[in-house]
């Protein structure tokens, strides 16, 4: 099928070898009437990733992936994920995005997955033109600051976190987006482990109904502060 709109691409940064991997390009890429999905998988002497991102594009653009990472090193590893999306020049945007994760030891000495030096796992972002180092604009952060982990040969959950999602995604202020937009994953991976997180992120420029909710909601708020 043809495509309609732009692909996406995927960047990771790690100690151990760093990767690119472009829809249409590298993997499989179905295109869709309103999108994409795109799938793959690779590896390095450092890592072995697996990935399956569905984009959609038109008036409402969004990201959805899936993404897991096996630290094959001997020690914690640094990943640093990037999922972007081309889009036409977009003007007064909402925006939204979430995030779920889960880690699982395959070695018996426990893993542990968390965020680097207290910053966050999650970014939401537009208009990035260099991933390393980063120059996009946040929108917003999510587990932030986070540590976790679990026994020997044993599984964990990071809980589903969100922004923008009241009283739908996308459902923040975001401002203009003239080029793109996307997720940023940065966290450490035990020796042996794996990581594996699901996130989304969606723009969209607000319909008339959108646009009274978001009055409403000033004027609510002013209020209370009256």
């Amino acid at each position: 099928m043809a495509q309609n709109g732009f692909g996406g691409s995927l960047q990771l940064f790690s100690g151990t070898g760093d990767a690119a991997w472009v829809a249409g390009e590298d993997g499989a890429t179905e295109w869709l009437d309103d999108g994409y999905r795109f799938t793959g998988s690779d590896s390095s002497g450092g890592w072995n990733v697996n990935w399956d991102m569905l984009g959609a594009s038109g008036v409402n653009n969004s990201i959805t992936l899936n993404f897991t990472v096996t630290n094959l090193s001997s020690t914690t590893q640094t990943f640093f994920l990037f999922a972007t999306q081309e889009i036409d020049a977009l003007e007064s945007t909402l925006a939204g995005g979430s995030i779920a994760g889960s880690f699982t030891d395959l070695n018996g000495d426990g893993v542990t997955v968390s965020s680097v030096a207290g910053d966050s796992i999650y970014t939401g972002f537009y208009d990035a033109t260099a991933f390393d180092p980063f120059d996009g604009t946040v929108i917003a952060t999510l587990l932030d600051d986070t540590t976790a982990s679990a026994g020997s040969f044993l599984s964990g959950n990071y809980d589903a976190a969100a922004f923008g999602d009241f009283p739908v995604i996308p459902g923040q202020a975001a401002g203009n987006v003239d080029f793109n937009f996307g997720i940023a994953l940065r966290f450490d991976v035990s020796a042996g482990d794996t990581a594996a997180f699901t996130s989304s992120m969606a723009v969209a420029v607000p319909g008339p109904g959108a646009l009274a909710l978001m009055g409403l909601a000033g004027m609510h708020r002013r209020r209370r502060r009256d």
